[in-house]
């Protein structure tokens, strides 16, 4: 038998070996044969952006059926409409914002119509979707600035007379300061969106979508739902969302229940059967522990609008692995029982991991001082502004609800980085809040309560994380809690709390602990 007439199977495992030592293209002129496998090897993982997405089409076009079937994960990134040094130094305004979705919306309908070409093959393999952040071709850190700068001055050189980088780049950003661009904070308040979902196609293939939309330019939580709700074979998910708006609280609000309702239709439509949930909303939460926290729960009745829908979502008869991060601002509306009395409404969960924010939905904490510690000082500095952490007024060029003021088109606006730090709850830097209270206990009760109605549970662990303060000695402390079921009679249940000193279970808690865990687990604390 000759190299020509290998099998499939062993021509795939000897490709295989042969990638990581350089390029397959001149295989793929041996045969046909060669050909499909290597072609299989280079298309099973792709990762492109939306200038790319006609060669994709292309790809995937009728006539390579090959090809189609051997794409097996997909990273795709949205590039955005650019624009000019003027508009650097300009906050986006409603057209901006318009262009961007249609940029957005666009390239997405794109990406799907050719994903859903892969569904027509004759054995169709799993595909993983990887949404990564979008961005501007002029964004911070998408810039050309290492190009030579040109100066009246001559060449820029570094202590020995040599050209460096650090020096071109050190007069870059002097000339983007004298600009007065704003960077990020051109769109930090900006969030992106898909027109029209109802236009995506249905794409069977994909069984793992990860969108990681969390960072610079922001996507709506619920446009991500939208598309997922368009993947019926959809098992897992990894989402990270940014839900850390404290400024603009319609915003904030209309984001949390936007999304709320993007999860109630695919519970309504029973479309889903997602085994694993990794689901992160970004709060970094306020490092002024006094700062008047909005109420961001919706019209609800109910309660959290948010937190509602998400614990629908998480009762799916098929779901085995959770794990809520952020840390995420919820309430104990993530845990409300259905069913009736007893009812078992999760089924099937074997793992369950929440990190929530020590604030609540409704705008209040779940910690406060202890009252054996005494208040901290204030930086001399920030004393002055103590009394301004609920203020409303500003004095920068963004102070409507949910768009900016039409200003002078060739006029930089102006951010005034320390009055919105103090805005937002950044500055100045007052925190103290490590003691559990009353909303913490009750929402502690409804874990207890959910965990007794999880028949195949191994492991559930929540906590939060207490900002860095005297009463921590100024270091990392968490409230939390893991609790490890019996397994297989070989190990005792066992409830391990990590806690300030001198803080234990209420009564009511400990009598639900106790029905779960029997007469031989065990509980025991670790005190900080």
């Amino acid at each position: 038998m000759s190299y020509v007439d290998l099998p499939p199977e062993l021509l795939a495992h000897i490709v295989s070996y042969l990638a990581p030592e350089g390029p397959l293209s001149p295989y793929a002129s041996i045969s046909r044969d060669w050909q499909y496998a290597v072609e299989a090897n280079t298309f099973s993982s792709l990762r492109f952006q939306t200038n790319d997405l006609t060669n994709f089409e292309c790809l995937v076009a009728d006539s390579y059926v090959h090809r189609r079937a051997a794409v097996k994960s997909i990273g795709f990134t949205v590039v955005l409409p650019t624009y000019d040094d003027i508009a650097c130094a300009q906050f986006e305004k409603e057209a901006d914002k318009q262009a961007n979705n249609e940029s957005f919306s666009d390239s997405i309908q794109r990406l799907f119509s050719a994903l859903a070409k892969c569904d027509d093959v004759a054995n169709p393999r799993p595909i993983k979707l990887l949404l990564h952040a979008p961005y501007s071709p002029m964004d911070r850190g998408h810039r050309d600035h290492m190009q030579p700068i040109r100066s009246d001055k001559g060449s820029e050189n570094g202590l020995l007379g040599q050209s460096t980088d650090w020096t071109r780049l050190w007069k870059y950003e002097m000339q983007r300061n004298a600009l007065g661009d704003l960077y990020e904070h051109r769109y930090e308040h900006s969030y992106l969106r898909l027109l029209d979902p109802r236009q995506l196609p249905i794409i069977r293939r994909i069984h793992s979508f990860h969108a990681f939309v969390n960072k610079f330019r922001y996507v709506e939580p619920a446009t991500i739902v939208h598309m997922s709700r368009k993947m019926p074979n959809l098992q897992n998910n990894h989402w990270k969302f940014f839900d850390g708006e404290q400024k603009l609280s319609g915003l904030r609000t209309r984001l949390r229940v936007q999304m709320a309702e993007a999860l109630a239709l695919i519970f309504e439509e029973h479309s889903y059967a997602v085994r694993g949930v990794i689901m992160e909303l970004m709060d970094p939460g306020p490092l002024n522990e006094t700062f008047t926290l909005p109420d961001v729960r919706g019209e609800s009745e109910d309660g959290d609008a948010l937190s509602l829908q998400l614990s629908r979502y998480l009762k799916s008869e098929h779901l085995v692995n959770v794990q809520l991060d952020g840390p995420i601002v919820v309430g104990p509306e993530l845990f409300s029982l259905g069913g009736g009395e007893g009812a078992t409404v999760w089924p099937n969960l074997e793992r369950f991991l929440l990190s929530f924010s020590t604030h609540r939905p409704d705008g209040g904490w779940y910690f406060e001082r202890d009252p054996t510690t005494s208040p901290e000082s204030l930086d001399p500095d920030e004393e002055a502004w103590e009394g301004s952490k609920s203020e409303e007024e500003s004095d920068s060029a963004f102070d409507s609800d949910e768009s900016f003021f039409e200003v002078d088109p060739a006029k930089p606006d102006h951010y005034n980085e320390a009055k919105e730090d103090r805005l937002q709850g950044f500055k100045p830097i007052n925190c103290f809040r490590t003691q559990p209270n009353a909303h913490l206990e009750a929402f502690l009760r409804s874990m207890a309560v959910a965990v007794g109605r999880m028949p195949r549970l191994h492991y559930f662990a929540a906590g939060a994380d207490v900002a860095q303060c005297k009463r921590t000695e100024h270091g990392r402390q968490s409230f939390e809690f893991k609790f490890t079921a019996v397994q297989d009679d070989r190990e005792k249940a066992r409830l391990h709390w990590v806690v300030p000193q001198g803080w234990s279970m209420g009564e009511p808690l400990e009598e639900l602990w106790e029905k779960i865990i029997g007469v031989d687990g065990t509980v025991d604390y670790e005190e900080w």
